[in-house]
């Protein structure tokens, strides 16, 4: 246990310092951006990821009663009678949040843990990420909806790292609390009784999930269809 404390107070000191030094990682992210335009890389960021995560967030809008429609690059909807568009550049996607994990994966990790509670956690901090990001990204469009542009660039310029490490704050209290298993502290009947009881919770929040997108697209199948009839 004492290992598990103290990774965990030095991973707790680099997140305090994250928030510590949170300006001067926005302007390290702006030359990481610089970069990173040197290559071709963001180039498939802008023309695989970004179209897909566009799907996703007006999939997400539309559950919650805001009438979106998404193209390659923006998000559109209808404000005050006007058509709203918000683009959507690679370099808004969460590529920051994602680097923010692999640092502090490298110490959070460093610990002797058996592998496959390492990997859980690894799973875990990945689909926190994305799941995250695309809570971000809603968030800024309600932002931009309900209160302007101005406020939502502000929220996207300023609050989104801020949303992340607070993110991360959480995932690592869980990984260490309920994920992490250090080598040779369970028996093997522990272990398997262990495996089995994550692969059970697994399981409930699987099916849950498959239900709720179930409803998610027959909403959005019934609203298409609304759609077209009101049109004829």
């Amino acid at each position: 246990m004492n290992t598990k404390r103290e990774t965990f107070s030095t991973l707790f000191i680099i997140l305090v310092a994250m928030l510590v030094f949170l300006p001067f990682i926005t302007t390290f992210q702006d030359i990481l951006t610089r970069i990173i335009l040197h290559f071709d890389t963001y180039k498939a960021l802008q023309s695989i990821v970004v179209p897909y995560e566009l799907k996703v967030l007006a999939a997400v809008l539309n559950f919650l009663h805001l009438q979106t429609e998404a193209g390659p690059s923006y998000i559109q909807f209808m404000r005050d009678g006007k058509v709203e568009v918000i683009y959507l550049a690679w370099n808004c996607i969460g590529w920051q949040s994602l680097l923010f994990l692999l640092v502090t994966l490298v110490t959070g990790l460093s610990g002797k843990y058996t592998r496959m509670s390492k990997f859980q956690a690894f799973l875990v901090g990945i689909l926190g990420i994305y799941l995250i990001n695309i809570f971000r990204m809603t968030l800024v469009v309600v932002i931009y909806y309900f209160s302007g542009r101005g406020l939502g660039n502000v929220f996207h310029n300023y609050f989104s790292n801020l949303l992340s490490i607070s993110w991360l704050f959480l995932f690592w209290w869980m990984a260490y609390k309920y994920i992490l298993e250090e080598v040779g502290i369970y028996p093997k009947g522990n272990k398997a009784v262990f495996k089995g009881r994550f692969l059970k919770l697994y399981g409930r929040i699987s099916a849950k999930v498959k239900a709720k997108s179930a409803k998610l697209k027959l909403k959005v199948k019934n609203l298409k269809l609304w759609e077209k009839i009101k049109k004829n």
